[in-house]
């Protein structure tokens, strides 16, 4: 999902579910959600990205990656397509992304 206001809609619909869920069953607190942000926004975007992961925590992770904009909507949608914030929103993806950024750091020490 690309964009602070798709992000920002869908999480907010997640969250009225989650809560009426986690009253039933008593479900835990886990990571399902993961925000990529570009390095490339202004301080008004990172500052509103920041009350988003907030507001939804502890089920979003937010992280800014070292790839500016262009190149970050280039790799996902096609060359030419900009992305600044990016919400995984399956566990599954959340998952591999994760254990990527972790293999790519490790290739790099």
């Amino acid at each position: 999902m690309r964009g602070f206001d798709n992000a920002s809609e869908i999480l907010l619909l997640e969250r009225n579910g989650i809560l009426k869920l986690n009253k039933q069953d008593g479900q835990g607190d886990r990571i399902s959600r993961l925000v990529l942000m570009s390095n490339d926004g202004s301080d008004n975007f990172y500052n509103k990205a920041e009350k988003l992961i907030t507001k939804h925590s502890p089920r979003v992770l937010g992280c800014i990656i070292e790839s500016d904009s262009y190149e970050l909507g280039s790799l996902l949608f096609g060359e030419g397509k900009i992305a600044k914030l990016i919400l995984i929103d399956h566990k599954d993806a959340v998952s591999r992304v994760l254990l990527s950024i972790i293999e790519i750091k490790n290739e790099k020490v």
